[in-house]
Parts: structure tokens; sequence; C-alpha cells
């Protein structure tokens, strides 16, 4: 049995797989400076990247000691979240069917990457908080796209300064075709209780695609209506990039990608050519 991670089901989906040639890409004007805006939902999205991954590590752990363990399965809802404490990433997995957190399992992943669960339950106000956001999003997204409901999301919260609350949900890879997903980005800011959605960041592209991993495809992101790249569009470069040869992304009048710059990987901008 395969643990749920914080699936929603969502919409009619065009399942396309691109593939894009890196020499159409003029790499004699290549730039390295993008707008502060841009750094933001860089580092927003090398966080939900970090998210994703601490949950990918823990619920396999689940899968391995809990699967056949149906007293702790059953307590398992999708109000699971990650959150980071003294440079370690944590999980909880648990429930909040009665309004109250159960809190089921704790998990932190050290630096080493090994798992270990915890005994101790995180604060209960906290709990409490991302619980309540997490349900709230889900529904009001379940609510806004009411026609949307075939394919896997997955939730992902923090808390930002002065304390409001920021979930997002973005596409999984699918567990019925594979696929993973990019044409759509939920992002909520919620008050500090996780009572009410104060502002709705989320972006929708004309249509949504899928590609099936493929370590010699390269992929081509559309994202023609803005300048740069959204945090959904960098959060599926970086999550996935093991699974492609490259993702390139195609904004407004120029490319994203990422390229290996000082031992590292860095985001290059490439102009588009223009025609004389």
């Amino acid at each position: 049995m395969k643990l749920p991670r914080i699936a929603l089901l969502f919409c009619i989906v065009f399942t396309t797989s691109v593939s894009y040639a890196q020499s159409q890409l003029d790499f004699h004007n290549v730039g390295f400076n993008y707008s502060d805006s841009f750094e933001v939902a860089n580092k927003d999205a090398m966080w939900l990247t970090q998210y994703d991954m601490t949950a990918w590590i823990t619920s396999d752990s689940i899968q391995r000691n809990y699967a056949n363990d149906t007293n702790v399965i059953k307590r398992l809802g999708k109000e699971w979240f990650c959150y980071v404490e003294n440079g370690e990433w944590h999980a909880v997995y648990g429930n909040n069917r009665t309004g109250i957190y159960d809190q089921v399992l704790h998990y932190v992943v050290k630096r080493d990457g090994s798992v270990t669960l915890l005994p101790q339950k995180i604060d209960t106000g906290m709990a409490q908080r991302y619980s309540r956001a997490i349900l709230l999003a889900v529904n009001y997204f379940n609510t806004k796209n009411e026609s949307l409901r075939n394919y896997n999301f997955n939730c992902y919260i923090r808390s930002n300064r002065g304390d409001t609350l920021q979930v997002w949900l973005l596409p999984a890879i699918q567990s019925n075709s594979g696929l993973a997903m990019y044409g759509i980005e939920a992002n909520y800011i919620i008050e500090p209780s996780g009572k009410q959605i104060v502002k709705d960041l989320s972006y929708h592209q004309d249509e949504i695609k899928g590609y099936k991993p493929n370590k010699s495809d390269k992929v081509l992101l559309l994202n023609l209506n803005r300048e740069e790249p959204t945090i959904g569009a960098l959060f599926f470069a970086w999550n996935y990039k093991r699974f492609f040869q490259s993702i390139v992304i195609k904004n407004k009048n120029s490319f994203s990608m990422l390229v290996p710059k000082d031992g590292k990987l860095a985001w290059a901008l490439i102009p588009q050519k223009t025609s004389n």
C-alpha cells in the first residue's frame, strides 16, 4: 500500500511529452542577473523542494514500518506537514477530524540524511494552526475548482514573518500515470489562526501538461505570459531535474534553465532570438 501524499483530486489534463533541443538557445548572451522578485521566488522554490524531499523520505519510512499497522494508518489524514527547526527538517503526521489535532508520528531528518522517529509531540498550538490552514486551503481549492477532480496534488505550508501562514498546492507525480504535472499552482496567504484566507496568489496556465520522467528527455515549460518564471515552474525544475536530461522554461521574452556555474547550479537567463 502506498501512502497518500496529501492527494487532491484534480482536473482534466492535457498530457503532452515535450522535448526541446538546447541547440535552439543562443548561449552567446547568457546572463545570471535576475530581479529581486525572482530571487525570492527561487528561494521559495528551493524551500518547497526540500519540503518535498522531507515528505518523500519520511513517508517511505512510514511505508516500511507501518504499512500493515491499521491502527496507525487509519489515523493518518491529509493534515500532515513539514517544518524546519534548528536547521533540521521535521515531518508530522496525524489528522484533525474532530477539530483537535491527533498527532500520530513525528520524524526529524538529520543533516546526514538519517530519519529518526521522535517520541515527543510538537506544540499543540502549531499543530492546530497548521492543520486548520491545510484543511481551509484544500476545501477552498476544491470549491473554487469543483470540476477539477482527477489528479493528485501535494500541500506545503510554512509560517511567514508576521505569523501569517502560506499554503501551496502543487501537482504531484500522478499515481495512475507517473506523469510530472505543470501548469497550475495554488498559493494562499492565511491569517495566523489558520481560519481565513487573506490573499490568493494562485496562478493557472491555459492548459496543464504532463511529462513522463525520462532521463533522455529535454522538457520545455511554457511561461509565455510572464517575464520571469513562476514559483511553480522553478519548483518543477528543481524538484524534477533528476528525472530529465534538462528542463527549460520559456518566458515571455527569454528562456530560463539551470546550468553548472562555479561548481554549483545557477539560473541562466537566455534572451530569445529576434528575427531581423
